[in-house]
């Protein structure tokens, strides 16, 4: 029995390809145009979804009210444990509020002279757009260092954009830190803790609420890049070592002990540091009149700068200004024009144009994902509309074949499983077939017009499925056929 079945299925096959060559080419055809579509289309579901949930997209920041007979203080603090508490929280869909300011700082290439001022931003270590940021999932993220837990490195890490260290003249992979620039063309050097594509509002940079507030105070007060008073006066130099050694001995005649290091900012970029241990107790204004008198008797251009240092400045406690700006995280942008009318109540002036954009970007996105779906469930419905055509037009063809195998008297569910494993094995094949010819275009694809190869395991599972509610529709077909007579079924009545 198991030999007549075998024969029985492959004549059945080779009949039904023969006959129906054209529909089984269209069929491979169709899985091959269904892989590459849906493939496509659930890769831009993706990237609807990465747009929508973005670190930038649901943040939206709102200037406190500058009223001067007003304490800013207490009234941000109320504003901010306002639209923090419920029902407000809530009903408008927000996740988090933060306060922040933006900062201008000029940051400088002392192997090129050049210095330039950028626009920074403030940061909490522990708020959600910093965790985002920095988190190791990012894709925004061009490199993350992991600077010494040390209590300067923490405060005043800074995080800058890819395009900003390029604009210095630096190399946005391998950069460890940048000089910010002093007075003249003094600099100090700031440890960097992330480069990324990307800052929210047009930043070049974000430092911490510290930083900042410590940077716009004196620096009698703050100690902040100071060269210090000590015993220890440290040069350095774009250049070597010896240079700097042979300069110091000229000028310096009470030097007990010397040791030079090499400080990497990136890979094409070295400052050269010595640290000359003094018989002499210097204040920051002798080692800064010393580095002059240096400087003044070389004839060449290699300036030999100052080591300034962040060691003394003050990190026990955080300081920081009163916010200027209140940011706001969303759940959901659903709710943005309900937040413009509670801004509005509480002495808030949202910038118009950004609530626009983001009501906008919600109205897109959430089309976007309803169109992108329903293509998906288009194309299942049509896959499963075609194949059920060709599986009753080819079981129509064969009600004689049905009837006579009735007639002779061959069991209704031996008739049924042979016929479902037919249509299996037709249906495999088809799909292997669409499978390779999908990969084959899709690869020609990237190649010509630089569309991403796209594949996707939850495509195939699709596909799969589809074609088993297939086989079990083409079994309830063949059984109600059944409830025929074999004459009715020969004779196709």
């Amino acid at each position: 029995m198991k030999a007549i079945r075998n024969i029985f299925v492959k004549n059945e096959i080779a009949k039904m390809v023969r006959h129906s060559k054209n529909q089984f080419i269209l069929l491979c055809l169709v899985f091959a145009l269904l892989i590459i579509a849906l493939n496509q289309s659930i890769f831009g579901l993706q990237k609807i979804n990465q747009k929508y949930n973005n670190p930038f997209a649901n943040y939206i920041q709102v200037a406190t009210p500058k009223n001067v007979d007003q304490d800013r203080v207490a009234m941000v603090k109320y504003i901010v444990q306002k639209f923090s508490s419920e029902p407000l929280k809530s009903r408008l869909k927000i996740e988090k509020v933060n306060e922040l300011h933006y900062e201008f700082i000029a940051f400088s290439n002392p192997k090129t002279g050049m210095a330039k001022t950028y626009k920074g931003r403030t940061f909490t270590e522990g708020d959600q757009l910093y965790k985002e940021l920095t988190g190791s999932a990012s894709e925004n993220i061009i490199q993350s260092l992991k600077l010494e837990k040390t209590d300067v490195n923490k405060q005043y890490g800074i995080i800058v954009t890819e395009s900003m260290v390029i604009d210095l003249g630096y190399d946005p992979y391998t950069v460890k830190m940048i000089p910010m620039k002093l007075e003249a063309k003094e600099f100090v050097l700031i440890p960097v803790h992330t480069v990324v594509k990307n800052l929210p509002q047009y930043s070049d940079f974000m430092v911490s609420d510290d930083f900042s507030y410590i940077n716009n105070q004196s620096i009698d007060k703050t100690n902040f890049a100071t060269l210090g008073s000590s015993n220890r006066y440290t040069l350095m130099s774009m250049l070597d070592t010896a240079s700097i050694i042979k300069r110091a001995h000229q000028i310096l005649k009470n030097i007990e002990e010397e040791k030079c290091t090499i400080l990497q900012i990136d890979k094409n970029n070295k400052l050269y540091s010595c640290e000359f241990t003094l018989s002499d107790y210097w204040s920051f204004t002798d080692k800064m009149d010393r580095t002059t008198e240096i400087n003044n008797k070389q004839v060449e251009k290699n300036l030999l700068y100052n080591k300034y240092t962040l060691d003394y400045v003050e990190t026990e406690s955080v300081k920081t200004f009163t916010p200027d700006y209140l940011e706001f995280k969303f759940v959901s942008l659903d709710s943005v024009q309900v937040f413009q009318q509670a801004c509005l109540q509480n002495n808030l002036e949202p910038d118009m144009q950004i609530i626009k954009s983001r009501h906008l970007f919600a109205e897109v996105g959430a089309i976007s994902k309803v169109l992108a779906a329903g293509f998906i469930l288009f194309s299942l419905l049509m896959l499963f509309i075609f194949t059920n055509s060709f599986i009753s037009r080819h079981i129509e063809e064969i009600k004689p074949n049905l009837g006579t195998l009735l007639a002779y008297g061959m069991p209704g569910s031996l008739i049924v499983n042979n016929y479902l494993t037919v249509i299996f094995i037709v249906y495999s094949a088809a799909f292997l077939v669409g499978l390779v010819l999908s990969l084959i275009v899709s690869y020609l694809l990237q190649l010509v017009f630089q569309v991403p190869f796209i594949f996707n395991y939850q495509i195939p599972a699709m596909l799969c499925v589809a074609i088993f509610i297939t086989i079990l529709y083409s079994r309830s077909v063949i059984i109600k056929i059944f409830t025929k007579t074999p004459g009715d079924l020969i004779y196709k009545r």
